[in-house]
């Protein structure tokens, strides 16, 4: 259902999900926390943050009573939790709670873990949506850094984390430094995701408003064109 965008189902099948553990194990078990957890993220995808973010609390705070902070279910619904309240614009607190179980997560899960590597990259761009940039670029950049040496150009969080940092240089106006990260990130894309995939057409369409940032408007017609005839070949 979560893969199909089938967000309503999804939320009833979590919510009759939530109701069986109950019954089998109790309020306060573990498993109930965890289909809790996957609940709050269905709210979520739902529109519904707000009853994602009341959930999310109480299950980390639950999880912190339980474990302490340093435990993997309390740093992961934590950072739920920080996702949660960046949909919702409450980026001041979601700082907080993303400062908070930064070394923890590299302590408890390791640096270069996948898991540690996605709330690093939700952290620093956050930090860059807030007039953060240098901090937030530091860590985009040693992200990607890290994901490429652990995982490859070829790996999905790898690509995703080159496309959020070369999206930032954009922004701060580093258009050079773009457009180099984003014609390997086509490459590499084009390989592993193939001609007709939507990330490409994203890709390109990135490449295109950085080649129009730097005058090569010749460059930035041909990307388009490109994006163009996928879209009319897919979505008509």
């Amino acid at each position: 259902y979560e893969f199909a965008n089938r967000t309503t189902d999804a939320v009833n099948l979590w919510e009759q999900l939530q109701e069986i553990a109950v019954k089998k194990y109790g309020a306060d078990h573990a498993e109930v926390r965890t289909v809790q957890n996957n609940l709050a993220n269905a709210y979520d995808d739902a529109g519904r943050t707000g009853e994602a973010i009341d959930l999310l609390r109480r299950v980390s705070d639950e999880e912190e009573k339980v474990h302490g902070l340093k435990h993997r279910s309390t740093l992961e619904t934590l950072a739920n939790l920080a996702d949660a309240l960046t949909s919702d614009k409450q980026d001041d607190e979601a700082l907080k709670i993303y400062a908070r179980i930064n070394d923890p997560f590299v302590e408890v899960l390791g640096g270069n873990h996948p898991e540690t590597l996605r709330m690093q990259n939700a952290y620093a761009a956050l930090l860059c949506n807030v007039g953060q940039m240098e901090k937030g670029l530091s860590i985009l950049e040693d992200v990607s850094r890290r994901a490429v040496e652990h995982y490859g150009n070829d790996s999905h969080d790898a690509l995703q984390f080159r496309q959020a940092l070369a999206e930032q240089y954009a922004i701060v106006g580093r258009v050079a430094d773009s457009i180099d990260l984003l014609e390997d990130l086509q490459k590499d894309a084009l390989r592993v995701l193939g001609p007709e995939h939507v990330g490409v057409m994203i890709i390109r369409h990135n490449l295109a408003k950085s080649y129009v940032d730097d005058d090569r408007i010749d460059d930035a017609i041909r990307k388009m064109e490109q994006v163009t005839q996928h879209g009319m070949r897919h979505l008509g």
